[in-house]
């Protein structure tokens, strides 16, 4: 089992990655950079969001070797939205930190740009 994982860490580690480091950013009270993205906080969500999906994308498409499926696209989809509801609500229990549901549309709006793209992207390449 724990081969099988290892020999897929090129597939999934980005997804990892990133799904950590933006649990890591809404832990913080004050997150870094904060001051400077005050005025962007939506533009910020929107590309955050875009490259968690395309590292899931990356993923379930063994590394863009594979269709974009509709059962992927939903998967894709589904995890970002899931994950997008639990990052809220882990910032509603950090101080300073409110939960907000703009938010999760904004991040959904990043998940459908994204997989938009690579179908568009992928669709010219066939």
């Amino acid at each position: 089992m724990v081969d099988q994982w290892i020999k897929h860490i090129d597939h999934w580690g980005p997804a990892v990655v990133c799904a950590a480091l933006i649990f890591w950013f809404s832990h913080q009270s004050d997150p870094p950079g904060a001051e400077w993205f005050a005025a962007y906080d939506y533009v910020g969500h929107f590309f955050e969001y875009g490259i968690f999906a395309f590292t899931l994308v990356w993923g379930v498409t063994s590394k863009l070797n594979h269709p974009l499926t509709g059962k992927s696209l939903a998967s894709v989809c589904a995890v970002s939205l899931v994950y997008a509801l639990s990052d809220e609500w882990h910032q509603q229990l950090i101080p300073n930190r409110e939960a907000s549901l703009a938010d999760v549309a904004v991040d959904m709006l990043g998940v459908i740009a994204c997989v938009m793209t690579v179908c568009g992207v992928r669709k010219t390449n066939y």
